[in-house]
């Protein structure tokens, strides 16, 4: 039985991608946001740190789902997430996660700048708050996933429908 996680942010949009067999999980760190997916969705929705580790086992998910969630991450903390979420995915899983590109007109101002790194910090704020915005490009988002995940695929903010670039990364064998 495929298994997914989910942002309780992005739970909503979980319910065009879950199978009718498929089990769903969930968590965040917004209590709000909990409290509306396990109102709304089947599924077990959870409460979650502002810092790893998951309240789940190893391998326990075929696909997991995060929207605006990497762009509210200084880089530690992001490379922390994504070695997590390394960890509860299987090996060939899917990460389906959103982030800011250069495709959103607010990047104008500092391409130079987030072209140079691949990530970039245009507003600071609280970590995980909306205060706190953070820019990527796909390779830039590749290579803090490396080495667990490969990018398959990104479609860019201006094409996604979301409003935020997406990136389909794919877990590489331990």
């Amino acid at each position: 039985m495929p298994t997914c996680w989910t942002s309780a942010a992005a739970a909503g949009g979980c319910r065009a991608i879950s199978a009718p067999r498929a089990r769903l999980s969930g968590c965040d760190i917004n209590g709000k946001l909990i409290d509306w997916a396990a109102a709304n969705l089947p599924g077990r929705f959870v409460l979650s740190r502002q810092t790893p580790p998951l309240p789940y086992e190893a391998a326990a998910f075929d696909l997991v789902y995060a929207t605006s969630v990497f762009t509210h991450m200084t880089e530690e903390p992001l490379k922390a997430w994504l070695a997590e979420l390394a960890r509860v995915v299987r090996p060939g899983g899917l990460a389906l996660l959103s982030f800011f590109d250069e495709k959103i007109p607010a990047a104008a101002e500092f391409a130079d700048r987030l072209a140079a790194d691949g990530f970039l910090i245009r507003q600071r704020g609280a970590e995980g708050s909306n205060l706190l915005c953070g820019y990527m490009t796909a390779e830039g988002f590749a290579r803090r996933a490396a080495p667990a995940w490969r990018l398959v695929e990104t479609i860019p903010s201006d094409v996604s429908g979301v409003g935020q670039a997406m990136a389909v990364f794919r877990r590489i064998d331990a």
